[in-house]
C-alpha cells in the first residue's frame, strides 16, 4: 500500500532491527552471529527486505485491490518465513548439525529435524 519505496524501507527496517536483536536480545541470533557475522546480517535483512518488495510489486500488479490487500499480506507472512528459514539451511545447516550451542538451543532434537 506504501509503494514499491516505502515496502523496500519497511523492510530493511525491519531487517536491521532483526540483525540488531542479535546482539542481546534473540539467543538464536547470538549464536549465529558467533559463527558467521555476514551471513547472520544476509540472513536477517535480505528475506525482510523481499517482504517488503514482493508483496508491494503484488499489490500494485493486481488490479481488484479487494484481492491485492489480502494476496499480499498472505505473501508477505510467507516470504518472511520461507526466506528466513531458507537462509538459514543455506548459511547454517552444517552448524545445527554441529554446534553444541544450537542443538541445546533446540531442545537436543535438532540433529533429527536435519
Amino acid at each position: 500500500m506504501l509503494g514499491i519505496k516505502g515496502g523496500i524501507f519497511l523492510g530493511a527496517v525491519f531487517g536491521l532491527t532483526s540483525f540488531f536483536t542479535c546482539f542481546s536480545i534473540d539467543a538464536l541470533g547470538v549464536i549465529l552471529l558467533s559463527i558467521n557475522p555476514v551471513t547472520t546480517f544476509i540472513t536477517c535483512v535480505v528475506p525482510r527486505i523481499l517482504c517488503g518488495l514482493i508483496p508491494a510489486l503484488l499489490y500494485k500488479w493486481i488490479k481488484p485491490k479487494q484481492v491485492a490487500v489480502p494476496v499480499a499480506c498472505v505473501a508477505t507472512a510467507l516470504i518472511n518465513t520461507l526466506l528466513f528459514l531458507s537462509f538459514l539451511w543455506i548459511f547454517f545447516a552444517n552448524d545445527f548439525l554441529t554446534n553444541t550451542e544450537l542443538v541445546q538451543l533446540m531442545g537436543g532434537t535438532a540433529i533429527n529435524s536435519f
